[in-house]
């Protein structure tokens, strides 16, 4: 009779892989009509927390997981294109001072903030990857 240990110690080790190498999206959205004239932290929110000022929008990622961000406008035919996350202050979790892209960025956390210390960036975008520039400091806590 065949032993099944090897395939579940297989199967258990893959699934903690998984569990290691996490991945999440912070999605900012923005009603591109009223930004100029509200301002970036008055036109825009971030998915899941739609009633937080978005500079006190804190994203929650463990050291190892890579975090993606987006940009989704309000209005049909526009875009909100994410092109850099720009270290502002606290533990940095990530190589780097910039990481930046041309429509998303990604990072991976490299270090764990203490509790008061969190990372605090500044998220750039541009609304259809054109003219002016806008701009939104937030918050990541990593364990």
């Amino acid at each position: 009779m065949k032993s099944n240990q090897p395939i579940l110690t297989l199967v258990f080790f893959l699934i903690l892989a998984g569990f290691a190498y996490g991945q999440q999206t912070v999605t900012l959205i923005c009603n591109p009509a009223t930004i100029d004239e509200s301002g970036a932290t008055a036109a825009c929110y971030f998915l899941g927390g739609e009633d937080v000022n978005p500079e006190e929008f804190t994203t929650y990622a463990s050291v190892g997981e890579t975090i993606t961000w987006v940009g989704q406008s309000t209005s049909e035919g526009d875009s909100i294109d994410v092109f850099m996350i720009k270290y502002q202050g606290g533990v940095n979790v990530f190589n780097g001072e910039e990481l930046s892209g041309e429509t998303t960025v990604q990072g991976r956390v490299e270090r764990a903030t203490p509790d008061d210390q969190p990372y605090k960036y500044e998220i750039r975008f541009k609304i259809n990857s054109t003219g002016r520039l806008y701009k939104i400091d937030p918050i990541v806590r990593s364990r």
